[in-house]
């Protein structure tokens, strides 16, 4: 059984719910940092030189590192 411990059928079918919500949320979140990765590719082009930083900070609320 994976190494989980047997338990009653209703946490089973929870466990099945929630490990198919992880593999969608992992799923999402590969696809949203692919398509953050093209629109900071864009930006920088357009960002002028020495303000790509600051840019990243106040547009997309992170750092660059």
């Amino acid at each position: 059984m994976n190494g989980m411990i047997a338990t009653g059928g209703g946490e089973l079918a929870r466990l099945d719910y929630l490990s198919a919500e992880a593999r969608i949320c992992a799923e999402s979140l590969a696809n949203n940092m692919l398509r953050l990765g093209r629109v900071f590719l864009e930006a920088k082009t357009l960002v002028k030189h020495g303000e790509w930083q600051t840019w990243v900070h106040d547009n997309a609320g992170m750092s660059v590192r």
